[in-house]
């Protein structure tokens, strides 16, 4: 009895720390700095400029494909988590 009564408030316990930690934090104290910076450049030639363009799309691509896997993982992990802990919480109930 001890057990069950353990784990149902360990299970109130995750639930309401993943609330607190994905609650919505509207912090009203913001700072603004402001930095102005003159700068004088040469432009390249053009050949430069796409061949630059064209390794930074490459890389954002797969920065961007790294970064969906990644939650991806992360949605499926805590998926799995959220499952373990029903089925602890409704062995802990009896259910």
């Amino acid at each position: 009895m001890k057990r069950k009564i353990l784990v149902l408030i360990m299970t109130v316990a995750v639930i309401s720390a993943v609330f607190v930690g994905c609650g919505n934090n509207n912090n009203k104290e913001t700072t603004t700095t402001t930095t102005t910076t003159t700068t004088t450049t040469t432009m390249p030639s053009t050949s430069t400029t796409t061949s630059t363009t064209n390794k930074m799309q490459e890389d954002l691509t797969k920065a961007s494909e790294k970064a969906s896997k990644n939650a991806s993982n992360a949605a499926t992990d805590l998926s799995e988590a959220a499952s373990k802990t029903g089925d602890a919480a409704k062995n802990a109930v009896g259910k």
